[in-house]
């Protein structure tokens, strides 16, 4: 498979290799993005249909997965790898295991010991959590689909500075125990990142060792 753009950081895809049923459906749809949240390894990677094939997006780093970090420590939010480094140095200001938080109250959610930040009630609805995290201007909280949506907007930056195409709409791989509240609050958090949810699904088994090369 030929790469249509010549560029380095689209590769030939590893998870959709001849799923042509899936990408017509897709099409169809008028989506031509596609997420993978893993939240069991704490990352995403980026899928977009190029040609009639499926190809994969390289973050800035040069991988294909992006951790699902989120670091508040200085004005501008960092994501991704700049997050995951600044956890050793300021770990109250990054947020991470949101995949994991989001669409549960604070008694549904396992506290991990790594976290430095706090999970609370949803002062608006009980049964979901904010996260209460330091940041360059102080304590805040962030409902677990803005924190998300900071993430999405980040991968879908992605995709367009790859493709020079820009993305209303995606398509999302969600982990397995995912159920309606999550789901609902996945839409939310991509309406806040800029584009529609049309399609979720399960992902295609493959390992991060053979997705991230």
């Amino acid at each position: 498979m030929s790469n249509p753009l010549n560029n380095p950081d689209l590769i030939p895809s590893v998870l959709f290799n001849e799923r042509k049923g899936l990408m017509q459906y897709l099409q169809k749809l008028g989506c031509s993005l596609i997420i993978n949240l893993n939240a069991e390894e704490c990352n995403g990677s980026v899928e977009v249909i190029l040609n009639n094939e499926f190809y994969t997006i390289k973050n800035p780093s040069g991988k294909v997965l992006t951790p699902a970090y989120i670091s508040f420590g200085n004005e501008k939010v960092k994501i991704g790898e700049m997050a995951l480094n600044d956890y050793p140095h300021n770990p109250k200001c990054v947020i991470f295991d949101v995949l994991k938080i989001l669409g549960k109250s604070t008694f549904e959610i396992k506290p991990n010991q790594s976290w430095q930040f706090n999970v609370a009630q949803n002062p608006r609805y009980s049964y979901l959590s904010v996260i209460e995290v330091q940041t360059w201007e102080g304590l805040r909280a962030v409902t677990p689909e803005f924190a998300l949506a900071l993430y999405l907007k980040a991968l879908k930056r992605y995709a367009e500075a790859a493709t020079k195409q820009q993305f209303r709409r995606v398509a999302i791989m969600i982990p397995e125990q995912y159920g309606k509240i999550q789901n609902t609050a996945l839409k939310v958090a991509c309406l806040q990142a800029g584009f529609n949810l049309v399609h979720t699904m399960q992902s295609p088994k493959a390992s991060n060792d053979q997705i991230d090369k």
